[in-house]
């Protein structure tokens, strides 16, 4: 008798929906909102030495919600690229879909700061190149406008990733992704210690690793190297190794900060999120195995996440204008600071979340309703996410 070895495909399939991700969107725009809220408050003049220097790195570590998208736009953007990279119209598809979604609010949003902040001419120049994050190149400074440098960022992996995707294969993708993941570090760190003043907070070459984690992710799942056999025991192995290294990571930001730290601060949180993220993917499957997909995830996290994108560019516009009228209407109810602090913050997000709900649902939902027109009725599919070969014999 002969053993015939038969190999099938056993497919690890989420829905085109995938709440895990709108959930951890949603938490991102959150951290983002709590720094630019509560980032520039004295708490250890509040509440002294060892409170306040903890609180106010852990209010710094909100900054990392930037991070959150990064790895998110890395895992979702090379997981869109790897299932169409055979499609004629790979790379139409990809910049018609990118352009509708980035360019109609982030053109309103440029004229709007030119207008009413207002931004130099140099940086407004900058920002339509998207190299805002280079903009002393262009003689402006690069904080006129915050926001708009991580936005230059996910643009050069826009303009560079899917060709890479395109034209390599995924066993050469996986080394490169690992390449980047181990150097970048190294980058910030010597550079750092070449000049203590280098920027390496925005500018793009410092950053590239955020993006692969998501990117690495994306491709372990499609190769199968992570499967619905192992994939949550590779989130909990992450999220077991990276929480107590967060907890050392903000105890050294809050007692024993240094530039090595600034340039390695973030890595932790990083393996966090991608467990995090892993951990989540696997909840979908089982959700979905049990309830179905859904077209949109409920609560406040995924109602933050269906408005993450203008309320990301928006909202510190809307603080610049409303902050110090509301802190001085406030004042004159006698308030202590930091209840100052919180109403000016509160008062300022509720704008930031109506006017970029606003924007989402009538400015830029008819621009995303064009893709049906640009590339044809897009036909509702799953995402395979992960494959993995089992052998019968």
């Amino acid at each position: 008798m002969t053993d015939r070895t038969q190999t099938v495909r056993a497919q690890f399939v989420l829905p085109r929906h995938l709440p895990s991700l709108d959930y951890l969107r949603g938490t991102a725009i959150l951290l983002v909102l709590l720094f630019h809220g509560y980032g520039s408050v004295d708490w250890v003049r509040m509440l002294g030495t060892v409170p306040g220097s903890l609180l106010d790195a852990l209010v710094g570590e909100c900054n990392y919600g930037v991070h959150l998208f990064f790895l998110l736009s890395g895992f979702l953007i090379t997981t869109i690229l790897l299932r169409g990279r055979s499609k004629p119209s790979y790379y139409r598809e990809f910049y018609i879909k990118r352009a509708l979604r980035i360019l109609p609010v982030f053109v309103v949003v440029l004229i709007t700061l030119k207008i009413f902040l207002p931004i130099s001419w140099r940086f407004f120049f900058a920002s339509c190149l998207f190299l805002s994050n280079f903009a002393p190149l262009f003689g402006a400074p690069s904080g006129e406008y915050g926001p708009l440098w991580s936005l230059c960022v996910e643009e050069h992996f826009y303009l560079l990733w899917p060709s890479c995707v395109r034209h390599l294969k995924e066993v050469k993708l996986l080394p490169l992704l690992a390449s980047v993941i181990v150097l970048e570090p190294v980058l910030r760190v010597l550079a750092i210690r070449h000049n203590a003043h280098i920027d390496i907070r925005f500018k793009t070459p410092f950053l590239l690793d955020y993006i692969a984690y998501g990117a690495l992710l994306a491709t372990l799942l499609h190769r199968g190297r992570i499967h619905q056999a192992n994939i949550r025991r590779v989130a909990v192995s992450l999220l077991a190794m990276s929480a107590p290294l967060v907890l050392l990571t903000l105890y050294l930001a809050a007692f024993h900060n240094s530039n090595s730290l600034v340039a390695l601060r973030a890595l932790p949180w990083m393996w966090l999120c991608a467990g995090m993220l892993l951990f989540g993917l696997y909840r979908d499957a089982a959700r979905t195995g049990r309830v179905g997909a859904t077209e949109r995830t409920p609560g406040f996290l995924g109602f933050l996440a269906y408005i993450s994108y203008g309320l990301y560019l928006f909202q510190l516009f809307v603080s610049e204008k409303l902050w110090r009228l509301v802190n001085e209407l406030l004042h004159h109810l006698g308030l202590s600071n930091l209840t100052l602090q919180s109403g000016a913050f509160l008062v300022c997000a509720s704008v930031s979340v109506l006017v970029a709900y606003l924007s989402r649902r009538f400015f830029e939902q008819p621009f995303l309703n064009l893709k049906s027109r640009l590339l044809g009725q897009p036909v509702r599919e799953e995402v395979v996410l992960a494959r993995t070969k089992v052998e019968v014999v």
